[in-house]
């Protein structure tokens, strides 16, 4: 086969060697030029998704001063929480003396299993009876939502059995505690 090849003329083996050179070419094209030209491209938009990642980072970092400084002054407002049990007792016994200062009747309370996320804890007591009058109630109310500690009324309902200014119902009260890390603060 060689020799036939060798006893082409000069044209033809010119010809032939181009031929064989644009096989080469295409043959490194689609097994080496290709998928290097594919993998900088997916290089490069990954390198664009990082960056526009690390720029959302820094700006999110440009605020870490001025949250220090917030947190600061509110972290006061809500405790560190503690062994679940303590706090379940002290919530309750909370509750108790707002009763007792507002002149209502608490006949049942009992604690519901905590809420937590990733860095509070809701504390949830559910007050099953109570009788009141209304002006306590409403005084009641009043002083659980300005207590510290964030604790709110997240659900109520309120029966009238009579005419007269007493009311009974049930309520589910909440506190809101952060949350200890492993070196026991927040």
């Amino acid at each position: 086969m060689i020799e036939k090849l060798m006893q082409l003329p000069w044209r033809e083996k010119a010809g032939l060697v181009f031929a064989l050179a644009l096989v080469a070419l295409y043959v490194t094209d689609a097994t080496v030029a290709k998928p290097l030209v594919r993998r900088v491209r997916r290089l490069d938009t990954a390198i664009s998704v990082e960056q526009q990642r690390l720029d959302l980072h820094r700006k999110t970092l440009a605020y870490a001063d001025s949250v220090r400084q917030q947190y600061a002054g509110v972290k006061d407002l809500i405790g560190v929480a503690g062994p679940e049990q303590e706090d379940i007792e002290t919530f309750k016994n909370e509750i108790d003396e707002m009763a007792l200062r507002n002149a209502i009747r608490l006949k049942a309370m009992r604690h519901l299993p905590p809420e937590r996320t990733a860095f509070l804890v809701t504390y949830v007591v559910e007050v099953n009876d109570f009788e009141a009058d209304i002006a306590a109630l409403v005084n009641f109310l009043h002083t659980v939502g300005q207590a510290p500690g964030l604790l709110r009324v997240r659900q109520t309902a309120i029966a009238a059995p009579g005419t007269d200014t007493v009311v009974s119902g049930s309520m589910v009260i909440t506190k809101v505690m952060a949350r200890a890390a492993d070196g026991g603060t927040p």
